[in-house]
């Protein structure tokens, strides 16, 4: 997911990433996983500040940097 940069700031990522973690839950997934990259730290806060934790690489993606799982038990 990403938020444009005239968006920013005004908690779209936030309720966008809720929202997915909500839906998640409901589906009754047992974790949720995302990657990003180093220069994002907003966005790695922002993961943080919901639970996320990082982790081992799980993918193949050649852009991500860092790796963050979400326990949704």
């Amino acid at each position: 997911m990403f938020v444009l940069p005239e968006f920013q700031g005004n908690g779209y990522g936030r309720l966008l990433l809720e929202h997915a973690v909500k839906c998640a839950r409901e589906q009754k997934y047992q974790k949720m996983c995302l990657d990003t990259r180093k220069q994002f730290s907003v966005a790695q806060h922002l993961y943080r500040s919901v639970g996320f934790q990082e982790t081992e690489k799980y993918n193949d993606n050649e852009h991500a940097e860092l790796y963050f799982e979400l326990d949704l038990c």
